[in-house]
């Protein structure tokens, strides 16, 4: 059943807030964000979806099917291991303008609470954390756990392409099989070069895998399994979009297969997406936007209306801009004010 699944009976929910309207019906806020309902002079109790339950939004992932997926990782926030809210992830179905919660004590299956990175296939989505991959079949709503195989726990990025589903993982790259939860041998020793190596991120376009390392950034062609090297540097995030290729050490660059790197942005970066030539900058307490081949540049932050004041995330397609803070998520329109293409 895909609709909203209460805490296991032994957890707590603890109200924060009440609030009587004139007509006497009662409105309780909870500790973990949820708010309820209780018509006058009844004692029964009724969700109302919200939102996003957390506060603090470290992870934002779309969907092809428009569904949007917000967590938290305490990890990624300031490096602890408790998590602030027993919301595992807040999922927003756009079209229909609903939202679903998953917690964090629903299955014993959820080992861990620091979200690293979501993808989804079909109706399965691979979640990245530190303690292995999990795993939701969305529409039973059941968890699976794995971690036998990997070349680390700690998931830091997931990719597909075609029928392969690759993570990246604090001690190399590895090849799961999107059928069926195991990780794949790598008896051709495809992925060799990155054992026993930090491994950043992962980016498919077209035929291409790209991986950023500790040891450079590679693309991998999948049509003859060979790899090229396009930087040395230690790229912690990688974007492609037809032509454009970006990519991140902490300063920003745009990768030229064959011919190296060129700075495109001096200043450290938290994080970056792009859209074509546009590119949205991550520092943290602020955005930048740029054109990647004109001199345009502007500023936005908690005055243009992007909530708290770190910025955890970054992303953006033709439309939007969303922004995962410390004081929730914001979405921009930009293309209202923009020519946007690619």
């Amino acid at each position: 059943m895909e609709g909203t699944r209460r805490p296991l009976l032994n957890s707590r929910v603890i109200p924060t807030v009440k609030f009587t309207d004139s007509r006497g019906n009662v409105y309780f806020g909870t500790d973990i964000g949820e708010i309820y309902f209780a018509p006058y002079a009844s004692n029964r109790l009724t969700q109302i979806a919200a939102g996003v339950a957390q506060k603090n939004i470290t992870d934002i992932y779309r969907d092809e099917a428009g569904n949007w997926w917000f967590s938290d990782s305490p990890f990624k926030r300031d490096e602890s291991v408790f998590p602030l809210s027993r919301v595992l992830i807040s999922r927003w179905r756009e079209l229909e303008d609903s939202w679903v919660y998953y917690y964090i004590d629903e299955d014993a299956d959820i080992r861990d609470a620091n979200i690293n990175c979501m993808i989804r296939y079909r109706d399965t989505l691979f979640i990245g954390t530190l303690a292995g991959l999990l795993i939701l079949d969305i529409n039973r709503r059941e968890w699976t756990f794995l971690k036998e195989g990997l070349n680390d726990p700690a998931i830091w990025d997931l990719a597909i392409l075609g029928n392969r589903l690759y993570a990246a993982t604090a001690l190399g790259v590895n090849e799961i099989s999107l059928n069926y939860p195991t990780v794949i041998p790598d008896e051709e020793h495809l992925l060799s070069k990155f054992r026993n190596r930090q491994v950043f991120a992962l980016k498919t376009f077209d035929k291409y895998l790209y991986v950023g390392a500790e040891n450079g950034l590679y693309r991998l062609d999948t049509a003859d399994d060979k790899w090229q090297i396009l930087s040395d540097k230690q790229m912690r995030s990688v974007t492609v979009n037809d032509s454009l290729i970006f990519a991140s050490d902490g300063f920003l660059w745009s990768i030229e297969p064959g011919s190296g790197e060129t700075l495109v942005y001096g200043d450290e970066i938290f994080d970056y997406d792009n859209f074509g030539s546009y590119l949205w900058i991550n520092e943290g307490e602020q955005v930048i936007l740029m054109k990647y081949d004109t001199a345009f540049k502007r500023v936005y932050n908690k005055f243009d209306g992007i909530p708290g004041s770190k910025i955890f995330d970054i992303g953006c397609n033709g439309q939007w801009v969303w922004f995962g803070t410390d004081g929730g998520v914001a979405l921009y329109n930009w293309s209202k004010y923009y020519q946007v293409d690619k």
